[in-house]
C-alpha cells in the first residue's frame, strides 16, 4: 500500500492519470503509485523503480504524451524517462546540473521536448538560482543565456522548496516563495517567458518575516475563461503547516485574493 510520506513528487499524465513517485516515509522511496483518471485509489505501479529512493525530486509530463521525466532528488543529478506510465525508467543524463545535483528545486516542460530544471539545495547545503534548459526531452543540459536581457538581468534569488508553474496559454514559468537560509523566506512571485531567459518581479515579498512561506503546491487551472493561479499549502514562517489555505491570482501573481 501507499505509505504516508513527505517530500515525494506527483505528475498529471495525458490521459488525467496522476502518478505519485518517491519521497519519505521512514525510508527513502522509488515507488510509483497511480490513481486512474476519475479515481480515488491508489494503485502501485512498481514497488522499486529503476532510480534510486529518494526525497525532493521533481518530475514532468511531457506535454501531449504520457511520458514523464523524473529529475534530481536526494542529491542526485540525473534524469530518467518513463514512457509506459512509470512501469519503466531509463536514465537519460547524469549531468542535468553544472556541478552538483540537487534536491527541491524546480522543474517545468513547456514542449514535449524543451524542459527546464531551476534553482534548489545541492547536496553541500548551498542554495541556487541557476536555470537550466534541455531542449532533447531531458538527454542533454545547459545554462540558460541571461545575457540577452541586457542590463535587467534580475531574477529570484538562491532559494528551495519554491513553488514553481507553467502558464501554457500565456507562456510563462512562474516561480513563487521558498527559502533562502533558515531565517529568509520569501512570499515573492517571478515570471518569465517559455525561453526562461529574462525574469520579471509580479509581486514583491510581503510581510515575509510572518508570511513567507515554502513547500507550496502551485498550479495553473481555467477561471473564467482564462489561466489562473491556485497556491495551496505550504509551511508559513509564522503559524506553521497552511493545511487549509488556497490562494487565487487571476493576473498572473501580483495580486492574490485568499479564497479558502
Amino acid at each position: 500500500p501507499w505509505t504516508g510520506r513527505w517530500s515525494h513528487a506527483a505528475v498529471i499524465l495525458d490521459d488525467g492519470a496522476v502518478l505519485s513517485l518517491g519521497g519519505y516515509d521512514g525510508d527513502y522511496k522509488n515507488d510509483v503509485f497511480q490513481i486512474e483518471p476519475g479515481g480515488t485509489t491508489l494503485t502501485q505501479v512498481t514497488a522499486e523503480a529503476e532510480w534510486s529512493g529518494r526525497f525532493g525530486l521533481c518530475v514532468v509530463q511531457l506535454p501531449g504524451t504520457n511520458e514523464t521525466v523524473l529529475i534530481g532528488g536526494g542529491g542526485q543529478n540525473d534524469a530518467w524517462r518513463s514512457t509506459d506510465s512509470g512501469l519503466t525508467f531509463t536514465k537519460i543524463s547524469s549531468n542535468v546540473f553544472a556541478a552538483v545535483g540537487r534536491e527541491y528545486h524546480g522543474c517545468v516542460a513547456v514542449t514535449a521536448t524543451k524542459l527546464f530544471a531551476l534553482g534548489g539545495q545541492s547536496a553541500t547545503n548551498v542554495y541556487h538560482n541557476d536555470v537550466r534548459v534541455s531542449t532533447d526531452s531531458g538527454a542533454t543540459w545547459n545554462d540558460v543565456d541571461h545575457s540577452s536581457c541586457g542590463g535587467n538581468q534580475q531574477r529570484w534569488s538562491k532559494r528551495y522548496a519554491f513553488s514553481f508553474t507553467f502558464m501554457p496559454l500565456l507562456g510563462r514559468i512562474v516561480i513563487s516563495g521558498g527559502k533562502e537560509s533558515d531565517t529568509l523566506w520569501h512570499n515573492d512571485v517571478w515570471y518569465s517567458n517559455s525561453d526562461a531567459k529574462c525574469w520579471t518581479l509580479a509581486k514583491n515579498d510581503t510581510n515575509a518575516a510572518v508570511d513567507g512561506y515554502y513547500g507550496a503546491v502551485l498550479l495553473t487551472v481555467p477561471f473564467g475563461g482564462v489561466e489562473a493561479l491556485l497556491l495551496l499549502g505550504g509551511y508559513r514562517k509564522v503559524g506553521g503547516y497552511s493545511n487549509n489555505r488556497i490562494e487565487l491570482s487571476i493576473d498572473g501573481g501580483s495580486i492574490w485574493s485568499i479564497v479558502a
